[in-house]
C-alpha cells in the first residue's frame, strides 16, 4: 500500500507540468552534449603542438557557459514546478481528508496521513528536482561511449560487453535496497504514532511517572532504535548500489 501510494505521487508528478518537464529534459540534454564536447575538446587540445588561440579559448568559454547554464536553468524550472505542486497537492489532500468519512480516516491512520503530507511529498519533490541530474549525467555519458567508440571501437566495445555484468549487480543491489526500504516504511509510520501519542496524551505523561517511563522505554526508544537500523540498512544498501562500478 505505501509503495503504491508513493507510485501515485511521482505519477502526480510528473502529469502536474510535462511542458516544466520536456522544457528541464531538454536543457539536462544540451547541458550533458555541451559537458561531453567540452571533455573532448580538452582532450584534443592536449595533444595538440600549437599554442591556444583565441578561437578555442572562445570556443571552450561557449561549451563551459552553455553546459553551466542549461544545467541551473534546468534546475531552477523544475525546483518551481516542484513546488508549485507540492503545494497544490498538500492543500488537496487536506480538503480531501477534511471530505472523507471519519471510518475511512481511521483505516487509514493518522500517522500514515502525517508522514505523507510531510516525508513522502517532500522526498518524491525532492527526487523530481533530480532529474536534471540525472539526464545530464546520461546524455554526458552517452557522447563520451560514442566518442570513445569512434576513436578505438574494439577496445570500447570489449569495455561495454565487460560492464553488462557490473550493471546486472547493480540492479541486484537498488532491488535488495528496495527490500530495506520496505521494511524502513512501516517503522516510521508506528514513529508518527507514536509522536500522536506523545502530544496528545502528554498532561498523562508529566503526571505519571511509571507511564511516561513505560511510554518512552518500551515503545519510543524501542521503535527509535528500530528506526535507526533499519535507516541505516536502507541508507547503506542505496550507497553501495549507488556507487557500485
Amino acid at each position: 500500500m505505501q509503495t503504491r501510494s508513493e507510485l501515485t505521487l511521482i505519477r502526480s508528478f510528473l502529469d502536474s507540468d510535462r511542458r516544466a518537464i520536456v522544457t528541464a529534459i531538454l536543457a539536462s540534454i544540451v547541458s550533458g552534449a555541451s559537458s561531453a564536447l567540452l571533455i573532448a575538446f580538452i582532450g584534443k587540445q592536449f595533444v595538440r603542438t600549437e599554442p591556444f588561440g583565441m578561437q578555442s579559448i572562445a570556443l571552450f568559454a561557449v561549451l563551459l557557459i552553455l553546459s553551466v547554464a542549461t544545467n541551473l536553468y534546468a534546475s531552477k524550472v523544475l525546483i518551481e514546478a516542484s513546488s508549485e505542486h507540492s503545494y497544490s497537492l498538500r492543500m488537496a489532500l487536506c480538503r480531501r481528508i477534511v471530505s472523507t468519512g471519519y471510518e475511512r480516516i481511521e483505516k487509514i491512520g493518522s500517522p500514515r496521513l502525517i508522514a505523507m503530507l510531510s516525508e513522502d511529498l517532500t522526498d518524491v519533490a525532492v527526487a523530481f528536482t533530480r532529474i536534471p541530474v540525472l539526464v545530464t549525467n546520461s546524455t554526458r555519458v552517452f557522447f563520451c561511449i560514442v566518442y570513445l567508440l569512434w576513436m578505438t571501437p574494439l577496445a570500447m566495445t570489449l569495455l561495454l560487453l565487460l560492464s553488462l555484468p557490473v550493471i546486472y549487480f547493480q540492479i541486484l543491489l537498488y532491488r535488495r535496497a528496495k527490500v530495506h526500504l520496505q521494511v524502513l516504511l512501516p517503522i516510521r509510520d508506528r514513529r508518527y504514532s507514536l509522536y500522536v501519542m506523545l502530544t496528545s496524551g502528554i498532561k498523562e505523561l508529566l503526571v505519571d511517572r511509571l507511564t511516561r517511563v513505560g511510554f518512552f522505554t518500551n515503545q519510543l526508544e524501542e521503535n527509535a532504535r528500530k528506526f535507526k537500523f533499519a535507516q541505516q540498512k536502507s541508507f547503506m544498501a542505496n550507497q553501495y548500489a549507488a556507487n557500485w562500478g
